[in-house]
């Protein structure tokens, strides 16, 4: 199943370019091949998948047709750490997100 998260491409914007570090232009890109996600020909990889690039290093990544072959082999490798840091990180605001809504709804004081 493809996650798809707002909020999670939200944060992915708000990073610098994984490549150029400019801020300006930034969207998330969705790699092209991950290690753990089957692929078919035409679907995109799940929101959980992504790294912040801007617009003009996305279309050269594009241009150039794999992380791969646009990175290296370990710029490549280094993307993906990226985009499973990226996603631990919006998994871990939504669990203190929800426990605080909980404490909130029991009236506890949150810490």
């Amino acid at each position: 199943m493809r996650i798809r998260d707002k909020q999670h491409l939200e944060c992915v914007r708000s990073h610098d370019c994984l490549n150029c570090r400019t801020d300006y232009g930034v969207i998330p890109h969705h790699l092209l091949k991950c290690p753990d996600q089957k692929k078919g020909t035409g679907l995109k990889l799940g929101d959980n998948w992504t790294i912040p690039l801007c617009c003009l290093c996305h279309g050269a990544l594009h241009a150039a047709g794999s992380e791969v072959k646009f990175f290296g082999v370990e710029g490549a490798k280094t993307a993906i750490k990226v985009a499973q840091d990226l996603w631990r990180k919006i998994e871990e605001v939504n669990a203190a997100t929800e426990l605080t809504k909980q404490s909130q709804e029991l009236g506890l004081d949150p810490c």
